[in-house]
Parts: C-alpha cells; structure tokens; sequence
C-alpha cells in the first residue's frame, strides 16, 4: 500500500511544485515516507563508509611533482561527455552539443572539440557513437562510473602531449544544451574563472518539471578554466563527485559569473539516477567523506581556508582560524552521539619505528584543545599509534587506539577521529 502511495505522491509532485503548493508535496512525503528519528552520529557515518568503500581513501590531486606541464590553446574549447548505456539519449545530447559548433566557429575561430567517455556500455552506445566518427573523439573503457569517465577524458586533453583547450564543460549524455548556450557563455569568459547559467529540470520526453537557478554545486552547465582542473580529479567510487567544485575548484575561481535569467541547460530527471535514488540508499553518507577527504586535499592545493556567516547588529561573533603545519598528524576527538567536539582529552602518540621495545617510542603527550584537536608535526616517515589516556570528565574511553602511516612527502597530512560516549549513556 506504501509503495502505491508514494507512487501517486511521485505522479503528482511536479503539477503540485508548479502551482507553488510545495508545503502540500512536503506533507504528503511526510506521511508516507519513513523518517529517522535520530541523528547518525560521525562513529556511525564512519562504520557504513568503511563497510561501503573498505577503506578507499585516495587524494582527488595529482601532486604538483608529477603534474605535466601543459600549453593552453586561448581559443580552445572541449565538451566531455561520459556515458554508459545511453544509447536511448546519446544522439538527442550530442545532437544538442553539435549543432551549435558552425556559430562559434565563425564567430572568433575557435577550436571545438567534443570527447565521448564510453564508459563499458553493454548496449548500442558505441554503435551510436559510430555515427559521429570525425566530430568526436571517443574514449571506450571499462566501467568505472560518472567520475572515472570524466577523469579519462581529462587525463586524454592533459597529457602534455599537445595543446589542451583553454575552456572546459561537462555535459551528462542524457542532458542537453539549449541552441545558444555555449555562445553565450563565451562571450562572457574569463580567465581563471567559470561562467553558468540557469537550467531547466525535464523529463525524459522533454516535458519541463521546473527551472533552477545556476547549480553552484555541480559541474555541468558551467564553462570553466581547465587550468583549474590540471591537478584535480574527480573521486571515483563515490556518490557527489559534484562536491570537489564546491571545495577544490570555487575557492581558486578569479571570478564566477551567473546568468540567472538564462535558462540554457536541460537536466534530464532519469529514473534510477542517483539524484533520484539516494534518498534510501547508504552511499548518501560520501559527502561525510568527501568533506572530510577535501580538508587534505586543500591543503595540497595550498586553499586558504574561509569563514561565512551572518552577524546580527548589536552582536558578535569569534572566528577562528587553525593552520595545519605540512607533514602532520593531526587527531580529532568528538561526542560520538552529539558530535561535538570535546576538550581536555589526553592521547600518546608512539613511533613505531623507535628503539624503546616492541610498543615504539614514545614521541608525544598531547591534551585536545577547544575544538577538540591536537596537532603533532615533522613527523619522519613510518608507522605511529594514537592511543587515548584519559578522556575530560563528561565521556568514557571506548575507542581503541589507532594507527597511522605517514609517508614522508613535505605534505603528508593525516587525520585520525576518536569518538566517545557520555557517561551515562547506554553503550
């Protein structure tokens, strides 16, 4: 019975949102769909991302060492597509990419280029794909998903083997542009930086659902500086691979321009896509991840950390900022039900590598400060164990200690959380 009600719910959402009734499109999720009562505190958030990626926890940068030089073409533009079983969209999308390419020819001799990520499709996608020959350039590989395609065709234009386009742009396979989008979106370029405009949510058969304004947090619809991509990748294995432009790319924008009024991208709301089933399924928990993933990988992109936030007349606010010293260890310590941070812990940290017995060498004491965090830095590369002594007078020890490896590179940073339970609450 659930399931039928939902369905209904699911038919009549989008009438419902264009006569503005969200209140009434809330109410009915909310009768029907289970909620959870409780809040999942990071110790949880971390056993369901081990058990879903076994521990995966590679960088989204190249670092600067192994980063090829490249020389950019200033007009240059390329348009990477990733796709898997998309043969029912395929042509719409690069029909809708294609078509436009006479125009900004003529209009300043640009170099257009358009890259195809056939990323293991097991239906007609490369048939399809075999009508383009000569106006694409396809990549075929083994399925690896959305981020391991788009970084194919990245690590493709950046191989420092020749010149890659100065401009990039992602574009789903079962999305489409509007006839001037790209045009429009050069004409308002800028070095360093992106430029996007509004979209359009559709349904399959072209139907619209609603308009949104420019999507911050997503990759596609935006026309941007590939030097900004040279050693960024997306995360592969995971949900919101989208978030690296909101952690890695925006904060080194020169500039972002919006243009709201324009609606010149199509979304295709795709049954089975992740946009439209995370809402029950546990890899929603990758942004815990990624953010956590992103806070390393700003520090290799030398990304100054910001602060937002709005402040009341009459009122004030500290702000603090904490700089991570490179090769480092840093540990947290949180209330594993609240998530707060939790001063006045006492850790050991040993090297194992030392001479005193089997148990290492005892390197450092540390106490966790205000928020909850303690840094330990010139680390040699080796093995070290974080071990908790005492915890402050509100929470009990029930973390075991930790191991981490540091490998030596001038910016190894790592990481370690230790969450403990309150006293009195049930274990």
């Amino acid at each position: 019975m659930t399931n039928k009600l939902l369905d209904i719910v699911e038919r009549i959402t989008p009438a419902l949102r264009r006569l503005h009734l969200c209140k009434v499109v809330y109410e009915l999720l909310r009768m029907f769909v289970p909620q959870r009562n409780t809040k999942m505190s990071f110790a949880e958030a971390e056993q369901v991302l081990q058990t879903i990626h076994r521990g995966s926890d590679a960088s989204n940068v190249i670092p600067e060492a192994e980063a090829k030089p490249l020389e950019y073409e200033e007009y240059g533009i390329a348009v990477i597509v990733p796709a898997y079983n998309a043969e029912d969209t395929i042509d719409d999308c690069l029909y809708s990419i294609l078509s436009r390419q006479t125009l900004v020819n003529k209009k300043c001799c640009w170099k257009y280029s358009v890259i195809v990520v056939n990323d293991g499709s097991n239906d007609h996608t490369a048939e399809r794909l075999q009508r383009y020959a000569g106006a694409i350039h396809v990549i075929t590989q083994p399925n690896g998903g959305l981020s391991a395609a788009r970084n194919a065709a990245l690590d493709y234009l950046m191989d420092g083997q020749k010149p890659c386009p100065r401009y990039l742009m992602f574009v789903d396979a079962d999305d489409r542009l509007d006839p001037q989008m790209i045009d429009i979106l050069l004409q308002q370029r800028v070095e360093g930086g992106s430029v996007e405009c509004g979209y359009r949510r559709v349904t399959r058969d072209g139907k619209i659902i609603d308009i949104q304004r420019p999507p911050h947090g997503f990759a596609c619809g935006k026309l941007v500086d590939a030097e900004l991509f040279h050693r960024v990748r997306f995360p592969v294995g995971y949900w919101h691979e989208d978030g690296i432009w909101t952690t890695l790319i925006a904060p080194r924008l020169t500039e972002r321009r919006c243009i709201s009024y324009y609606l010149g991208y199509l979304y295709t709301m795709t049954p089975g896509s992740i946009t439209n089933c995370e809402r029950n399924d546990a890899r929603v928990l990758d942004i815990y991840w990624m953010c956590k993933r992103e806070n390393d990988d700003r520090l290799l992109l030398r990304i100054p950390d910001t602060q937002e936030f709005y402040l009341l007349a009459g009122t004030g606010k500290t702000v603090t900022f904490e700089d991570t010293p490179l090769s480092a260890l840093v540990v947290y310590k949180f209330d594993s039900v609240t998530g707060e941070a939790v001063e006045g812990a006492v850790f050991q940290v040993k090297y194992l590598s030392g001479a005193s017995g089997t148990g290492g060498t005892v390197i450092a004491t540390q106490k966790t400060s205000a928020n909850g965090s303690f840094t330990v830095t010139g680390l040699e590369a080796g093995a070290y164990v974080v071990e908790e002594l005492a915890s402050d007078s509100g929470h009990v020890i029930d973390t075991a200690q930790q191991t981490a490896y540091i490998s030596g590179d001038p910016q190894a940073v790592v990481q370690l959380y230790f969450g403990n339970a309150p006293k009195g609450s049930i274990l």
